[in-house]
């Protein structure tokens, strides 16, 4: 069983994966895309499992069906995809671990007044 990676931790790993990925990962860290990207996977769950905000639920799923979005870019050679995917899949977990849950207010219905939800 491995220690959880804090979201610290994690949010400097998304940053170091885009910055590599797909394939200009250091030799010297022995690492590679699928290593990385499983890494992150880890962490997404570890996060989600171990948050106190039922509201972070939804973002930490978003960050994960994000990520590997981003992962299937990578591996068809779409870096530019990838990278944006990947960003959406970061900021999505920060929100989540830093409880910074966005809800509407109001909303538009039918007849264009605004509502309540």
């Amino acid at each position: 069983m491995s220690v959880p990676m804090s979201s610290s931790a994690a949010a400097d790993l998304f940053i170091y994966v885009a910055t590599c990925a797909p394939d200009d990962f250091p030799e010297e860290d022995e690492t590679s895309l699928d290593e990385c990207f499983e890494e992150l996977r880890r962490a997404i769950a570890d996060a989600s499992t171990a948050s106190r905000h039922e509201e972070a639920a939804g973002l930490f799923k978003a960050s994960l069906s994000e990520l590997e979005e981003a992962y299937r870019h990578f591996q068809f050679g779409n870096e530019v995809a990838g990278a944006h995917r990947l960003a959406d899949s970061r900021r999505h977990f920060i929100d989540a671990c830093s409880g910074r849950i966005q809800t509407t207010a109001f909303h538009a219905g039918p007849d264009g007044l605004s509502k309540k939800p």
